[in-house]
C-alpha cells in the first residue's frame, strides 16, 4: 500500500511524485521569512542538487530563484506601526542596540533579532547578552522574544561542547562594546 501524503501531486490524478514546484516554492518562501534572500538562495542550490532526479527540477529551480530575485526587486508594503514594540525594553537600550548591530553585522543574527546559529550557540548568545546588559530573567526574556523553550539547558549543553569556546572567542569582541 504506498504511502498517504498531502502534498500536491503533479498530473490530473493524485498519483506520482509531489509537485516539485510547490516544494521549491515552500522552501524558497519559508528560507526568505527566516533567512532572508540569500539564505533562499544557498538553501535553494542545496535542495536543487538532491532533486536533481525528479523530472522537471530544472525548471522549477529556475522559477524558484526568478522568484527569489523578484521578491528582492520589488519593495515590501509599508505596514502601519504596532502598538507593541519588536524588542522588550530591555533589548532596546543604546548599549543593546550597538550589540544587536555587532551580531547583526556577524550574521549571528537576522535583522528581526532572531539567532542564525544552533540552539546552543543561540543560547550561549542569549547568556552573554544578558549577562553584559544586566538582565536578571534572562532566559525567560530571550525565550520569550525567539519563541523557545528550556535554553538554558541548551546553554549547559554548549558548555559542555569543545567548540563552544571557539564560538566565544568570535561572541565576546562583538559584545564588549
Amino acid at each position: 500500500m504506498p504511502h498517504k501524503t498531502n502534498l500536491p501531486r503533479s498530473g490530473p490524478q493524485a498519483e506520482g511524485p509531489p509537485d516539485i514546484q510547490w516544494l521549491l516554492d515552500q522552501m524558497v518562501d519559508f528560507y526568505l521569512k527566516h533567512g532572508g534572500p540569500t539564505e533562499a538562495r544557498n538553501q535553494l542550490n542545496k535542495i536543487a542538487a538532491a532533486l536533481s532526479f525528479m523530472g522537471g527540477w530544472f525548471e522549477a529551480y529556475c522559477h524558484a530563484m526568478d522568484s527569489i530575485e523578484h521578491l528582492c526587486a520589488t519593495p515590501m508594503p509599508t505596514t502601519p506601526p504596532t502598538d507593541k514594540p519588536l524588542l522588550p525594553d530591555k533589548l532596546c537600550t543604546p548599549h543593546a542596540m550597538r550589540i544587536w548591530q555587532r551580531l547583526q553585522e556577524a550574521n549571528l543574527i537576522d535583522s528581526d533579532y532572531y539567532p542564525l546559529t544552533s540552539r546552543t550557540q543561540s543560547a550561549v548568545i542569549a547568556y552573554e547578552m544578558g549577562r553584559r546588559l544586566g538582565i536578571a530573567d534572562k532566559w525567560k526574556t530571550f525565550e520569550a522574544l525567539w519563541n523557545r523553550k528550556n535554553m538554558r539547558i541548551d546553554y549547559n549543553k554548549a558548555m559542555a561542547q569543545t567548540q563552544t569556546t571557539d564560538f566565544l572567542d568570535i561572541l565576546k569582541p562583538l559584545l564588549d562594546t
